[in-house]
């Protein structure tokens, strides 16, 4: 037999995978719009040591989980993170997110029980801007005193921030209008308008609107004006036509109020003085006012005449009433 070279050539052998010991992500998350289901679809193979698919199993359900994303992110209502694969490999089809930031997943398997390594991290963008919301609330400020920055978040459906650039206009509800030197339009910048100069002179209880053209508009949290420091005093109750020797009634009041006429708390002394042809008698010319409110209810002039009445206080703008007629007492 002559000495030489051959070649045999085996019939097929068929390698199947080994015990599956990994989950891989195949198709993985990318980048969407907050409201709307990733594109394209994530999918998950069941892999063995080698990296070999288990392309014969129809049954094993995973399932997907967030391994890392922002504060209050959570998949949305309706969201598909069961599936069954179908040739070792599950597709996740309507996977939703309504809040905006950087997230990563995880997929998992119960039987055998297997955990991957977590996805390559995506963004979840804001969806259109719709609404206006408050940030920063007004708070309790001084008449004349800009509130502390008033804050308005342009935001999408699902209350992600938006990077609108929107002019939003702030409206006020209450005893008084905003005062002159107020800025009450500016351009949101990322999605964020701050009011920085709005001014209430008028003291009481108020409430803040935002608008802007096209977008849900949004109302504040109530809030209060407070008086300033006092500053001058008012006539209240005027002075009216009085029999000499009786005490002028109504009683005489006097408001001690702030630059912008604003009644104050203040308790300073306040004191009165007549001009005219006779002088107080018997009176109380001097009381001490409570919240603001100086009441004079024993004030006596016994000559008949026109006179006016003057009050003073230290430290503050005076005041003078109106003209009024003492007349005489009936003949005794």
């Amino acid at each position: 037999t002559n000495a030489g070279s051959f070649t045999i050539t085996s019939s097929s052998v068929l390698v199947s995978p080994s015990t599956v010991t990994q989950l891989l992500f195949v198709q993985q998350p990318t980048g969407a719009t907050a409201g709307v289901a990733l594109n394209p679809v994530v999918t998950v193979s069941m892999q063995d040591a080698f990296g070999n698919v288990e392309t014969s199993d129809n049954t094993s359900s995973l399932s997907l989980s967030i391994a890392s994303g922002p504060g209050g992110g959570v998949f949305a209502s309706g969201s598909t993170t069961t599936a069954t694969v179908s040739a070792g490999v599950a597709a996740f089809s309507n996977l939703v997110f309504n809040t905006a930031g950087a997230y990563t997943l995880q997929a998992a398997d119960a039987a055998p029980a297997l955990v991957s390594s977590p996805s390559n991290s995506f963004v979840i963008i804001p969806n259109t801007a719709t609404q206006l919301v408050f940030g920063q609330q007004p708070t309790t400020t001084v008449a004349g005193i800009a509130i502390n920055p008033v804050t308005v978040k342009v935001e999408d459906a699902f209350g992600n921030v938006t990077t609108s650039t929107a002019a939003v206009t702030m409206n006020v509800f209450g005893p008084g209008a905003f005062a002159t030197g107020s800025t009450t339009s500016v351009n949101a910048v990322g999605g964020v308008a701050t009011f920085s100069n709005l001014l209430l002179d008028t003291t009481g209880a108020y409430i803040l609107g935002a608008a802007a053209n096209s977008l849900t508009g949004a109302t504040s949290t109530p809030f209060t004006i407070t008086a300033a420091t006092a500053n001058h005093l008012v006539f209240v109750q005027q002075p009216t036509t009085t029999v000499a020797g009786v005490a002028i009634n109504p009683a005489l009041t006097v408001d001690i109020v702030d630059s912008f006429g604003n009644l104050t708390a203040s308790g300073a002394t306040v004191a009165v003085s007549p001009t005219g042809l006779g002088g107080f008698t018997g009176s109380t010319t001097s009381v001490s006012a409570v919240n603001g409110l100086a009441t004079f209810s024993n004030l006596v002039l016994d000559t008949a005449g026109a006179y006016t009445i003057s009050s003073t206080s230290t430290g503050l703008g005076g005041a003078t009433s109106n003209n009024f007629t003492v007349v005489a007492a009936a003949a005794s």
